[in-house]
């Protein structure tokens, strides 16, 4: 791999504040900082993937997983997913991936990388 110039360093700089500075990157940021301000919403949110966490690595130790529990995350997950500052910020999710994508399409042809499928298998 080639080690990073200045120059490289610097492009890179300017393309992230270029981005945070994008209207889409500016809605979803402020969302987001809507669900960590609320605090039942951030605590619904914690329990949620602490309990998915959990739920995953027991079924990669081989462990079952009983329905009751399963039903319990499902019913977890969509009380989290359908509060309305976690919609508004699934909502202004989609228009930054969007961004993401057309920066990893413009940056991916002058440098001879496709940025999507590297991304893709991280």
């Amino acid at each position: 791999m080639s080690p990073i110039t200045p120059e490289i360093e610097q492009a890179a700089r300017a393309l992230g504040q270029a981005l945070r500075a994008n209207p889409a990157a500016q809605a979803y940021l402020e969302a987001s900082q809507r669900v960590a301000a609320d605090p039942e919403v951030a605590a619904l949110e914690k329990e949620l993937y602490e309990t998915y966490e959990s739920l995953i690595a027991r079924q990669q130790k081989g462990e079952r997983i009983q329905r009751e529990e399963v039903q319990a995350f499902n019913v977890l997950r969509n009380r989290f997913f359908s509060h309305p500052l976690v919609q508004e910020r699934e909502s202004a999710l989609q228009p930054l991936k969007s961004l993401f994508i057309e920066a990893a399409v413009e940056i991916s042809a002058p440098l001879g990388v496709d940025y999507t499928k590297l991304a893709q298998k991280g």
